[in-house]
């Protein structure tokens, strides 16, 4: 719903055909769009970024965050889920 509404719309995003998040983790990123694709995310990280990963619970609470931005509510309770399961540990 994000990107229909960000790239369908009269802002800069529609021209450039580009979307920037540079306030989030390259690792939720890359969470996020694992989910978008597959229904889940994994808990490593990702081996093509070469920045360090958020710590444990820490990542689940940034995917959330970025799930809550792009407006979408299965990868929200997923991450709530992942979150709520790492307490339990």
């Amino acid at each position: 719903m994000y990107f229909e509404r960000a790239l369908n719309c009269d802002m800069k995003e529609a021209l450039t055909k580009e979307l920037h998040f540079n306030e989030c983790s390259p690792h939720a990123i890359w969470r996020a769009i694992e989910f978008i694709y597959t229904g889940s995310y994994q808990e490593e990280a990702s081996p093509c970024l070469e920045v360090e990963d958020d710590p444990d619970l820490k990542k689940h609470l940034r995917v959330y965050v970025l799930a809550d931005f792009i407006l979408n509510e299965d990868l929200k309770s997923h991450a709530l889920d992942q979150f709520c399961r790492e307490l339990q540990l």
